[in-house]
């Protein structure tokens, strides 16, 4: 946690109960509130380890202040200083594949919001560094490097660009990377990278725009949960 985020005084408690009730799981992280120049709730709608290890593919996933780790993981996986502004989306991606990950529904930290919480410079610098992550995770998928899954995979996580041109691609790559898929489950993989999808359409306002990925989100969703993401949007 940096010095101006708050934690909850039964965060911890709880967490640690978690914990002690779920000895398969190693990794534990939270949801939390936002505050300072962005506020509201930074809610993980994706909890169980198998999401969390798909959604890990292209971006971090959990809310780094909130984790709480098992003393065995540290032991066995450190931070490399190589991904200095991407140290724990690399972490727990290398961790994923061993450890199983959770995040409780609970509200764990406030978490202050900045305008400027990483330079330009290094913004840049975490890009590559996150491009770099993204691809070795791409060969998780089926064991070796595919161009057409890792460039899915950087546009999920928004390092390259997601637009109405690319849209139907983006959506079709989404099968083929589920198609060649030996390492994941195949049904919580395709709901985590429509889940994305459906974001990414929804922030962009395209979503009329693409009927094939319409029908296929709403495979994944019932009606009641397409419309509160439309009304968290």
């Amino acid at each position: 946690m940096d010095s101006d985020d708050i934690c909850f005084s039964d965060r911890i408690a709880k967490q640690v109960e978690f914990l002690e009730q779920n000895e398969d799981i190693s990794i534990c992280g939270t949801d939390a509130i936002l505050f300072g120049n962005k506020n509201g709730k930074k809610t993980l709608y994706l909890k169980n380890n198998e999401q969390i290890r798909a959604q890990l593919l292209y971006k971090a996933t959990l809310i780094h202040p909130t984790v709480m780790v098992r003393r065995c993981v540290f032991e066995e996986f450190k931070y490399n200083e190589k991904f200095i502004y991407s140290q724990d989306f690399e972490l727990w991606s290398r961790a994923s594949e061993k450890y199983k990950i959770a995040v409780l529904s609970i509200k764990g930290i406030k978490y202050r919001m900045h305008n400027k919480q990483i330079s330009i410079d290094k913004e840049k610098e975490q890009a590559e560094l996150s491009k770099e992550i993204i691809k070795n995770n791409s060969m998780k998928i089926n064991g070796e490097y595919d161009e057409k899954i890792c460039n899915t995979l950087y546009v999920l996580g928004l390092r390259e660009k997601f637009t109405y041109k690319n849209c139907k691609e983006v959506a079709k790559n989404i099968d083929y990377v589920i198609k060649n898929n030996k390492n994941y489950n195949k049904h919580e993989l395709k709901k985590v990278l429509y889940n994305r999808f459906f974001e990414l359409m929804l922030s962009n306002k395209m979503f009329p725009n693409n009927i094939y990925a319409l029908k296929e989100c709403l495979k994944l969703y019932n009606f009641r949960q397409i419309m509160e993401k439309l009304k968290n949007e």
